[in-house]
């Protein structure tokens, strides 16, 4: 596998191509305005211009961005812990996986979220999916950075 483009990152990248391509899409076939929030029983209750489609892959891309400088600097972490020199080493491969994982998991998600808001903006009424969505890659990423965490924190201790 090639190290410097994991599958990880392939997988990112794979999702973050079908997020401008939805959005565009979207906007393709939207109306000028489109469903953005929704009661407890699903009816709209306010609408957005089409373009706030393209709000998501603009935050994917900046994220994108911002995880391939952090990429570069994998021993600049800040944690609630000190972490003795000599095991620092073993941190960096970690926190680069980490960060990649959790941008895999930013990105898939908001295509899928991207899908469901298209999809409640065409129904006109909340797609039943949106809201799985959005707890799965909220569940998803608090995940990842807890077992990070856990693993550091047993490095940090020997």
């Amino acid at each position: 596998m090639d190290k410097e483009w994991p599958l990880v990152d392939r997988v990112a990248f794979a999702a973050l191509v079908t997020l401008i391509a939805l959005a565009a899409y979207g906007y393709a076939i939207l109306p000028a305005t489109i469903p953005t929030h929704f009661s407890f029983s699903g009816a709209p209750h306010s609408y957005s211009p089409k373009a706030i489609l393209f709000l998501q892959p603009a935050i994917a891309a900046l994220l994108w961005a911002i995880v391939a400088l952090a990429i570069k600097q994998p021993f600049r972490l800040n944690l609630p812990f000190t972490v003795p020199a000599e095991r620092f080493s073993l941190l960096a491969p970690m926190n680069v996986a980490t960060q990649r994982l959790v941008r895999a998991e930013i990105v898939v998600g908001l295509a899928a979220i991207e899908w469901f808001t298209i999809e409640s903006a065409r129904a006109d009424h909340l797609a039943p999916g949106l809201m799985v969505a959005v707890g799965l890659v909220a569940s998803a990423i608090v995940a990842t950075v807890t077992v990070f965490m856990v693993r550091v924190w047993r490095i940090a201790r020997g």
